[in-house]
This record gives structure tokens, C-alpha cells and sequence, in this order.
């Protein structure tokens, strides 16, 4: 009996692993990449965006992919708009409270809403896509 309950529980944990650790991982690199200065190239792009932006909208798009994905193995039974629109709050919500950390923690980085704006298109389009 106690080997069923191990079991299970391996299962359990195995299960949690596998749909949240990618997400964590990613989570990490985000705030890495969002409070160190990561010497990444301002360059335009045809003069429409920055590619500072566009690594923005990169980030958050997988960002929201991840967590929909995580959500989707946990909650397999939800309904799939509920847990769209869970994934796309939660990384917008992560976007706004990196941008704040950004002002009050950062001495090379620093608050800008233009990126608040292509962080919540990247994680709307990451949903979407998903």
C-alpha cells in the first residue's frame, strides 16, 4: 500500500516538473534579463520599432506560452478561454511588476511604458497563439 501512495506521489511531483519547471526556468531568465544590463543593441528596425521592443514582445509571447501550457497540464479540465485569459494576466501582470523594479532596483535600467505596451502585445499574441 505504501509503495502505491510513493508512486503516486513520484507521479505527482514528475507531473508538477514537467509542467511548470520550463516556466520557472523562463521566469528566471526574464527577471535576469530585465534587472542586469544584458548589452543587448538598440538597432531600429526600418525605422518602426526598436528591437528592444521586439525582444519584448519575443519575451512575453513565450512567457505566455509557457504559462498556458503549465496551466493547461494542471487544469486540464478548465475551460480554455478561463485559462487564456489566466496565462495572459499573470504575464502581463509579471511584465508590470518587472518594469517597476526596473525604476526602484535598477541603476542601468529604467521604467519605460513603451515596453509595458509591447509586453502585454507579446503576451496577448502568445496566448493567441497557443
Amino acid at each position: 500500500m505504501n509503495t502505491k501512495r510513493q508512486s503516486k506521489t513520484n507521479f505527482q511531483i514528475r507531473s508538477f516538473l514537467f509542467s511548470w519547471l520550463p516556466t520557472f526556468i523562463w521566469i528566471i531568465v526574464v527577471c535576469y534579463l530585465s534587472l542586469t544590463d544584458s548589452g543587448l543593441p538598440d538597432i531600429k528596425f526600418r525605422f518602426i520599432l526598436e528591437s528592444d521592443k521586439i525582444a519584448h514582445i519575443a519575451i512575453y509571447s513565450v512567457l505566455a506560452l509557457l504559462l498556458l501550457r503549465s496551466w493547461t497540464n494542471v487544469l486540464s479540465k478548465a475551460n480554455s478561454g478561463y485559462l487564456l485569459v489566466l496565462a495572459s494576466l499573470q504575464a502581463i501582470s509579471f511584465s508590470i511588476i518587472m518594469e517597476v523594479l526596473q525604476k526602484l532596483l535598477s541603476n542601468t535600467r529604467q521604467f519605460d511604458m513603451k515596453d509595458i505596451y509591447a509586453n502585454i502585445g507579446g503576451a496577448i499574441a502568445g496566448a493567441i497563439v497557443y
